[in-house]
């Protein structure tokens, strides 16, 4: 017979219960996710960037040995 063990639900169970859970739902906390969400997708653009730019040098790099 095989059991399923879940213990994700029985932590988060138990979290409620603790009044440990918060939502963030409040305009404060939307405004908070969409701000870091564009910092987030401009560091992404920015590091995408240099990693073409290194591939590119490395490319037009010449090693002698």
């Amino acid at each position: 017979m095989i059991v399923k063990i879940n213990k994700t639900e029985e932590i988060r169970n138990r979290l409620k219960k603790e009044g440990k859970v918060t939502y963030l739902d409040s305009n404060e906390h939307i405004q908070a996710i969409v701000k870091m969400n564009k910092a987030l997708e401009d560091l992404k653009r920015e590091y995408i960037i240099k990693d073409k730019l290194s591939q590119i040098s490395a490319a037009q790099t010449f090693l002698n040995a």
